[in-house]
């Protein structure tokens, strides 16, 4: 990471959609057990906003979710993602910590086309009542993350 290059190149565009572009910097922290994840959001408007967490890297990797979970301590936002070779997003599952708020978004690419759909928590309460639209999703997301459709749904 210290040599800035690829796939570390200082800041890159995360993401780049109507609303918003993201851009990311990680570097090392003052303390060698974190690495600092700098996030620049800028709307359409042109507005930018920052934000910045750290990840603790003190122990081995184990999995994605350990990963996502050590980020997660100091991120007000919950995040399981799958991202090709390069960092980009295939597809995911997100939500905001917000008191009474339970809605969480699923997104996956479909021909190239990025679909978003958010649902509220208690709607996966009783799955005998989960939509159809739902149960697809996934198994689309299941191919992604390449879990059992049935623990997906768990």
């Amino acid at each position: 990471m210290q040599d800035q290059l690829y796939p570390h190149t200082g800041q890159f565009v995360q993401s780049r959609e109507a609303h918003a572009r993201k851009e990311y910097n990680y570097t090392f922290s003052a303390n060698s057990t974190f690495v600092q994840w700098s996030e620049t959001v800028t709307n359409a408007n042109g507005v930018k906003a920052y934000d910045t967490a750290l990840v603790y890297i003190s122990r081995p990797y184990l999995t994605a979710v350990d990963v996502t979970e050590r980020r997660n301590l100091v991120y007000n936002f919950r995040s399981l993602l799958s991202r090709d070779s390069k960092g980009g997003l295939k597809a995911g599952i997100y939500f905001k910590l917000k008191e009474n708020h339970d809605e969480f978004t699923i997104f996956y690419q479909n021909g190239g086309v990025k679909k978003r759909l958010k649902y509220n928590f208690g709607s996966f309460a009783y799955p005998v009542s989960l939509m159809v639209c739902c149960v697809y999703i996934l198994k689309i997301l299941k191919k992604y993350k390449k879990m059992a459709a049935k623990s997906a749904m768990n």
